[in-house]
């Protein structure tokens, strides 16, 4: 039987005990109260507004919903977003 590539990669992450960042290519979110969330591993800004930022990841869209969202700054691999979340999803 034949292995499809996920089903692959899975096996062979498990096996080599591979983070989910790294294996997967997941998004990482690391969130400091309800004040500040540093975002890694996004492939773009889909829309931002004061109340609203949508971010895609590899796997998803990313809700944020608050108030006073502001993107502190952001690289190719990571941003860091600061204002009052109220709200944070996947799509």
């Amino acid at each position: 039987m034949k292995m499809s590539v996920t089903a692959w990669r899975e096996r062979l992450a498990q096996s080599l005990l591979l983070p989910g960042d790294l294996a997967y290519e997941d998004a990482i979110i690391t969130l400091t109260g309800n004040r500040e969330i540093l975002l890694e591993n996004y492939t773009r800004i889909l829309d931002y507004h004061e109340n609203l930022l949508l971010v895609q990841t590899k796997r998803c869209c990313l809700r944020i919903q608050g108030q006073q969202l502001k993107i502190l700054y952001y690289t190719t691999d990571e941003m860091k977003v600061s204002g009052v979340f109220e709200c944070i999803s996947y799509e």
